[in-house]
């Protein structure tokens, strides 16, 4: 037997085999990814990110990166790798003068780690002078690029002791690559490790050119050599095939604010003009803290100063997260038209569980392709996650490959709910990809009040990465508590400096990585509004019947009011009497089905929206009964407020929806045009301990309840709107009005928010990206060791009882039919129409997982349509009626879903 050259070995050993069988080299491989790499470096990445990854590479980070992603599965060059073939092996066992046992591999041995360890051994011996010093971050990177990061190893097992004979072969690749590329092998050898937020940017990036280089853009080309040239050829033709479309550009962008009227249809207000003065002076990127009253248009000062920031820093794009399913969707409307006005050609992303009922967004998908299913499957088995990767089509969205699992944030402009966002601070399989969807964008969260300790505890850890990583973070809120607000700084800036607490409203803090922090105010757009509080008397506060009475008499003259119930039981219970009484109402709350609740919010929002009036389309008698779902972006002005008893900061949110736009006088019954709030459910008698219903305290901590009332006794009182908003929720979420009273809960309810704080903080911890990273270690080794959660788990970051998402379906005797009478056929098979599909999506709700509603399972025949494959259904009888032992439910078009509980 002669043997061959080392050179000619190289194309002998096999990477992988494309879908039809076709074998392809690891030479080819290696090859194809590196071209990946370069246009996605020249093409994809921010300016921010690439000249951060030079600062970090001494001013080579191309070649690093190039390298990184041409080395990554250098491992499979390995007996262990091969041998999992014996067929693709056979050519390289004929000449290599290594025998290839054909014995079951060891999977604990993967080629991560293979890799991992050959690259650490490789530049040990070229570069003997750094071994003393240099930290293994590019170890870390290869070790982790199928999702998992975990320690690398630096010895190998014993019985992996013939490997070692291999590494003649391995080196001859990394040469190979290192010619091919232009980029030396001493591109991997960094002054010092770019910070850990960067790495994980970087490791994600390498994800990106591994699985494009990976799909079946790239068909098999057999075990022959192949030429960094015939490499780039490949990667053109796929990357344009794939249609990644444009992102935001600097030239496009302005941050000039006489640009702002152009985008935004009306002139700046004092707010506005504030954060794009801020984004135009803050020194490098950092974290904005825009708190404003409601209606004062921070939406659009936080769009603006991220268009700021963009144009500035290099940033291609940006990330909004809102709370909500409900309040993404109007985002993603406003943000639409918006960036119609500075990137018309830079497509806009909706990334949420629903997305796939937003008319806009299924309109902007189909424009190219017909199989929505292939975009949004799920459940893969193959380690990259690509069977969900057409890899053939181009959506009127961004390119269909950013749409699969792991990829969204990759698009370069995202409109998408919280947890989105929040999900990058879960340690989680291929969260590089979140990082990297992250990296070069100015993310904006809303509502940052609205979030709890446990779903707080991400955000903190969220912009501790966002600053490693130099990412411009733009926060939105209503307005903090002082100790929120410096503890964000904190997350963002370090040890920086508390701001002193400051009643000066609206106002914008800033914060750099450095610690340096700053804030401005200015005057409030609108002139603050004198609304008149009162407690509603009641001996028993759970009675809703004094409630009707308060609502008829208020509107016996005309007029629209909002009641705003703290459960949906409260609220359907408002509904039925007000309508028994032939007082005109509409309810909204979380158990109408999705589609119901949308049509119905919508029809509200519309009646009672800005360019409304008597006369020309406003109700001349309307009551809105609602639950929580009213306080955020919902914009409808009400003559008159009630509602139920809840945290300070939360009822300053509620009055955000009365007297919300200016009127002439006679819009408005002379009895309501002096703006009222009338808190309901609470009996608060002067020495007495304050009562409210049980199940309040379901929803909030019975403390925060207390500081509201301690603000509301009295029974009469004026607050001013915005003045008084800061001094309202400093003194609600500070401890100085526990002396005022002698309530005698207090102390044991004080107790309680602590513990009950402390131990949320603590689970929430279990899941946190870094948690397990060592302190003085500036690698990302050891990432992944215990994983904490799936990627695809939304509830990780969100807290409260745990919920369950069902389909109402009703059999009749001819099989399931939608809650409309659309038939789904026998086994629920007529689904695997999209239209059908999705109209059936649209007859979900949300339920607690506590309630015994038995064994819930997609229909039979849904398990192989990818869009209801996981959908639990609420099978109903043909009065859409189910019982179960100890509850019945039942489905009212009115109503939305009545739970009934026996005894209860």
């Amino acid at each position: 037997m002669r043997y061959m050259t080392t050179e000619d070995v190289m194309p002998l050993v096999w990477a992988k085999s494309d879908a039809g069988g076709h074998p392809h080299s690891l030479i080819g491989h290696l090859l194809d990814t590196a071209a990946v790499a370069e246009i996605i470096w020249d093409e994809f990445m921010a300016p921010i990110t690439k000249h951060l990854l030079n600062l970090a590479c001494d001013g080579r980070g191309r070649e690093t990166y190039v390298l990184i992603c041409g080395l990554h599965d250098i491992g499979k060059a390995s007996p262990e790798f091969q041998r999992k073939c014996p067929d693709l092996a056979a050519p390289l066992r004929e000449h290599l003068p290594i025998k290839l046992s054909a014995a079951g591999t060891d999977k604990e041995w993967h080629h991560t780690r293979s890799g991992s360890l050959f690259l650490e051994h490789l530049l040990d011996d070229r570069f003997p002078e750094t071994i003393d010093s240099r930290e293994h971050w590019v170890e870390a990177i290869v070790l982790g690029h199928h999702g998992r990061i975990t320690e690398i190893p630096h010895r190998r097992p014993r019985k992996q002791h013939d490997e070692a004979r291999w590494e003649p072969l391995q080196e001859a690749f990394a040469e190979r690559l290192a010619h091919e590329t232009g980029s030396p092998l001493s591109a991997l050898i960094t002054s010092a490790p770019p910070s850990q937020s960067l790495q994980l940017e970087l490791a994600g990036y390498v994800v990106m050119a591994d699985w494009i280089a990976s799909s079946s853009e790239f068909p098999g080309i057999g075990l022959r050599d192949e030429s960094m040239a015939e490499a780039r050829r490949r990667a053109r033709r796929a990357w344009e095939h794939l249609g990644f479309s444009p992102s935001w550009r600097s030239e496009d962008l302005t941050d000039s604010i006489a640009a702002f009227p152009d985008q935004f249809g009306f002139a700046p207000r004092p707010l506005q003009q504030m954060a794009a003065e801020v984004a135009r002076s803050i020194p490098e990127p950092g974290l904005m803290i825009i708190e404003a009253p409601m209606g004062e248009g921070k939406t659009e000062a936080g769009e603006f100063a991220a268009e700021v920031l963009a144009r500035r820093f290099g940033c291609n794009g940006f990330v909004f997260a809102m709370p909500t399913q409900g309040t993404t969707d109007s985002m993603f409307q406003r943000v639409l038209r918006w960036n119609e006005q500075v990137a018309p050609d830079v497509p806009v992303t909706l990334l949420h569980g629903k997305a796939m009922l937003n008319e806009t967004w299924f309109n902007m998908l189909r424009q190219d392709t017909d199989e929505l299913s292939d975009i949004y499957g799920d459940g893969e088995d193959d380690p990259y996650g690509l069977s969900q990767d057409t890899g053939q089509r181009q959506v009127g969205a961004p390119a269909a490959w950013l749409l699969g699992r792991h990829r969204q944030l990759l698009s370069p402009l995202v409109v998408g709910t919280v947890d989105q966002v929040l999900r990058a601070a879960v340690r989680s399989k291929f969260i590089m990809l979140r990082h990297a969807g992250l990296a070069g964008k100015v993310v904006i969260i809303d509502e940052v009040h609205s979030y709890d300790v446990y779903m707080s505890v991400f955000l903190h850890e969220l912009l501790h990465w966002c600053a490693g990583a130099h990412i411009p973070v733009v926060l939105m809120s209503a307005t903090l508590p002082p100790d929120l607000r410096n503890e964000l700084i904190a997350s963002y800036a370090g040890a920086a400096e508390k701001l002193t607490p400051s009643e000066d409203y609206p106002i914008i803090t800033s914060a750099l990585a450095d610690g340096a922090t700053s804030s401005v105010s200015c005057l409030p757009y609108r002139k603050d509004m004198e609304v008149a509080i009162e407690v509603l008397d009641t001996d028993d506060p759970s009675d809703i019947s004094p409630i009707v009475d308060a609502v008829d008499i208020a509107c016996s003259e005309g007029g629209c009011a909002l009641v705003i119930m703290n459960t949906v039981k409260r609220a359907q219970a408002a509904y039925r009497h007000l309508k028994a009484r032939g007082i005109p109402a509409v309810i909204l709350h979380g158990r109408l089905t999705t589609s119901a609740r949308a049509d119905r919010t919508a029809d509200v929002v519309s009646l009672l929206g800005a360019d409304r009036h008597i006369g020309s389309g406003r109700p001349d008698r309307l009551v809105v009964v609602a639950t929580q779902i009213a306080e955020q972006s919902f914009d409808v002005d009400a003559d008159i407020l009630f509602s139920d008893v809840a945290p300070v900061d939360l009822i300053l949110q509620r009055v955000g929806r009365l007297h919300r736009h200016t009127r002439p006088a006679d819009d408005r019954p002379r009895k309501l045009r002096v703006p009222r709030m009338v808190i309901t459910g609470l009996k608060l008698a002067d020495d007495q301990e304050p009562e409210w219903p049980k199940a309040f305290e379901y929803v909030y901590a019975r403390w925060t309840l207390l500081a509201a009332a301690h603000e509301l006794r009295g029974h009469a009182a004026s607050w001013m709107i915005p003045n008084c908003i800061p001094r309202l929720v400093a003194s609600a979420y500070g401890t100085a009005w526990e002396r005022d009273t002698a309530w005698s809960s207090v102390a044991d309810a004080r107790t309680d928010q602590e513990s009950r704080r402390s131990g949320r903080t603590g689970i929430a911890g279990t899941y946190l990206l870094g948690g397990n990273l060592t302190p003085g270690v500036n690698t990302l080794e050891g990432l992944h060791y215990q994983e904490a959660a799936d990627d695809d788990d939304h509830s990780t970051v969100r807290d409260g009882e745990p919920t369950r998402e069902v389909c109402l379906v009703v059999r009749r005797d001819d099989g399931y039919f939608s809650l409309d009478g659309h038939s789904l056929g026998p086994n629920g098979e007529r689904c695997s129409d999209p239209a059908l599909a999705r109209h059936v999506l649209g007859d979900c709700v949300r339920v607690r997982e506590s309630e015994p509603l038995g064994d819930l399972r997609p229909l039979p025949a849904w398990s192989d349509i990818p869009l209801l494959a996981w959908q639990d259904t609420l099978i109903l009888g043909t009065d859409q009626s189910a019982r179960f032992p100890g509850v019945t439910v039942h489905y009212d078009d009115e109503f939305g879903l009545v739970i009934d509980h026996d005894g209860r």
